[in-house]
Order: structure tokens, then C-alpha cells, then sequence
């Protein structure tokens, strides 16, 4: 089983940054589960995990203020 989020999937609109503000937000695209047989937990957990990882490399860049929302399937 494998869970995650593809940074593949970013498109050009999903990371606002403002340098001078030391903002950033990088919407990131639906966790997706790859197996046969599926704990519904798992999509929830990857993105969780995704957000956070997402998050502490942004402010290890510097940035004060980090938003990193997940997408829903079909946006």
C-alpha cells in the first residue's frame, strides 16, 4: 500500500509567494491511495503528513507565514 501527494500534480496557480512578506501557500493537489484493498484512514493521513512536510520546508526557506491547503478530488 502506498499513499501520497505527486508534486507533478502542482500546477502554476497552487504556489503564492510574497517575498517581502515572508508569505507562501502552496495548495496541494488530493492525496491518492495505490491498493487493492483500502483503510479509509490512509487518504486522510498522507495528506495530513503532505501538509506538514509541505509546511516545515517552506519556513526552513524563511518564509514567516505558510498556508498549505490539499485540494479536493476534481478541483
Amino acid at each position: 500500500m502506498s499513499a501520497g501527494v505527486d508534486p507533478q500534480e502542482l500546477g502554476e496557480t497552487d504556489v503564492v509567494v510574497d517575498r517581502e512578506k515572508g508569505t507562501a501557500r502552496i495548495t496541494l493537489p488530493p492525496a491518492r491511495t495505490h491498493a487493492v484493498r483500502l483503510d479509509s484512514g490512509i487518504p486522510q493521513r498522507a495528506r495530513s503528513n503532505a501538509e506538514h512536510t509541505v509546511a516545515a520546508l517552506v519556513r526552513s526557506l524563511g518564509y514567516t507565514s505558510v498556508i498549505v491547503p490539499s485540494r479536493t478530488e476534481g478541483q
